[in-house]
């Protein structure tokens, strides 16, 4: 059991787990009614692919992004996102290129205030085995369609050094049409 993420108000948990039932790593559900929390219950097929499941992020209760290495990705792990609506998850879409690469992207973290979004990958051209990438836009990085999917807007890339957290000054970040 890894990978903790609570709901605003703390009374509902999602993680990632390999206990009986699960195939390999699978992401789960769990609800707390006053100080009892209950038993945790699978995410449907909608996230829970043929590959592993893991590092969920719930982001305002509605959206929830993880990373899979289920068939069909680009590579290694892959970052996908559902969003709910009406108490259903949507199908489970890859987040685009640039930010999904044919190496490991993990640990997707979105803040609307300050316009950045953070993630981990092992892509080349950082400063160890997983470097922490950041991005930015002018404008949200999304726009949530009622009952659909996420519309993603253009953004910046930033490399940070994952010990300071601290901007690699002169760093170089290609990023190639597809």
């Amino acid at each position: 059991v890894c990978h903790p993420t609570l709901s605003v108000n703390g009374n509902t948990l999602y993680f990632s787990s390999n206990m009986p039932g699960s195939e390999g790593m699978d992401l789960y559900r769990v609800d707390k009614a006053g100080k009892v929390w209950g038993s945790p219950k699978k995410l449907g097929s909608a996230i829970n692919g043929l590959g592993n499941e893991i590092f969920p992020y719930l982001y305002k209760d509605s959206l929830l992004f993880f990373s899979s290495d289920r068939p069909g990705s680009t590579g290694g792990l892959d970052l996908y996102y559902s969003v709910l609506s009406d108490s259903i998850w949507s199908i489970a879409e890859p987040l685009p290129y640039p930010v999904n690469s044919s190496f490991d992207d993990i640990g997707f973290l979105l803040d609307d205030i300050t316009q950045q979004a953070y993630f981990s990958s092992n892509r080349p051209g950082g400063k160890g085995k997983d470097d922490i990438y950041r991005l930015e836009s002018q404008s949200p990085m999304f726009k949530k369609r009622v009952k659909e999917k996420v519309n993603w807007i253009s953004c910046s890339f930033s490399l940070i050094d994952k010990l300071s957290f601290i901007p690699v000054n002169n760093a170089r970040i290609v990023i190639d049409e597809i």
